[in-house]
This record gives C-alpha cells, sequence and structure tokens, in this order.
C-alpha cells in the first residue's frame, strides 16, 4: 500500500486543485493550496519514478522539475495567447496524473516482474 502513497496523494492534490481553481472563492486556503499543488505535485509525480534512496534529494528535484513544469507550461499558454488559470491549471493536474498513473502501472510492473523472478526461483529448486 505504501507503494500507492504518493500517486494517491497526487491525484487527490489534483481533483482538490481543479474544483479550487474552477471556483470563484477568494478564501486564504485556496492560494494555499494551489501553492501546494503547483509547486510539489507535477515534479513528485515524476521523481518519485527515479526511487532516490535520500528524501531531501527527492523533495529539491520534485519542486525544482514542478517549477519547471509550471514556467513552460505558463509559457507556452502566452505565448499562444490562451493564458487562463483554470486552464494552466488544468493543464498541470494532466501532467500529475499522467505521471501518477505512471509510477502505479511502473510498481505494479516491478511487483509482478518480482513474482516471476521468485517462481522461476523456485521452478529451479
Amino acid at each position: 500500500m505504501r507503494r500507492f502513497f504518493w500517486p494517491l496523494i497526487i491525484l487527490c492534490s489534483a481533483a482538490a486543485a481543479s474544483l479550487i481553481a474552477n471556483s470563484s472563492s477568494q478564501t486564504a486556503l485556496r492560494v494555499l493550496f494551489t501553492f501546494w499543488f503547483l509547486l510539489v505535485c507535477p515534479g513528485m509525480a515524476f521523481v518519485r519514478l527515479f526511487n532516490l534512496k535520500e528524501k531531501l534529494s527527492e523533495w529539491v528535484l520534485a519542486i525544482g522539475l514542478s517549477i519547471a513544469f509550471d514556467v513552460i507550461v505558463s509559457e507556452i499558454a502566452v505565448l499562444n495567447h490562451l493564458w487562463t488559470l483554470p486552464g494552466m491549471v488544468n493543464v498541470l493536474i494532466g501532467i500529475s496524473a499522467a505521471g501518477a498513473l505512471i509510477q502505479v502501472l511502473s510498481s505494479i510492473l516491478k511487483r509482478k516482474q518480482a513474482s516471476n523472478e521468485f517462481d522461476r526461483d523456485r521452478a529451479l529448486e
């Protein structure tokens, strides 16, 4: 279950960010939660695939990659005269959801591969 922790956090954060970005609420909670999503989730969705041992390195890379995704998406939107907050957040939600899905599929494939290796080793005995 631990392997699904971050994908679940990312997908729940993405769902909440979508609701918040598309609402007309002007609370401080909106700003804090949108900041959390934009700063952590897009990068963490892909950094977790590297299987880093050090958590600090994972967090630093996730924040850096998130900022890079944010800048690239916003730059593309501005250059194409398509800049809207809900639109940009929705694109980043898609990027984050894709990364979370890749994490889940990767975890399932690794587990299946480990199980096949165990069965093969057992058959050789």
